[in-house]
């Protein structure tokens, strides 16, 4: 059953990580002037 819906989930999951990112980088370049943290002085 999982073997069947790996590429599915696969392919879903890139699908939803693109939109992410093209809102993300959009957003980013829209809000530009506004100061904020930067994404990588951000510890995870």
């Amino acid at each position: 059953m999982f073997a069947s819906a790996t590429p599915f989930l696969t392919i879903g999951l890139l699908i939803l990580s693109n939109v992410f990112m093209t809102f993300a980088w959009y957003g980013h370049l829209k809000f530009e002037s506004k100061p904020s943290a930067s994404p990588g002085m951000i510890p995870v």
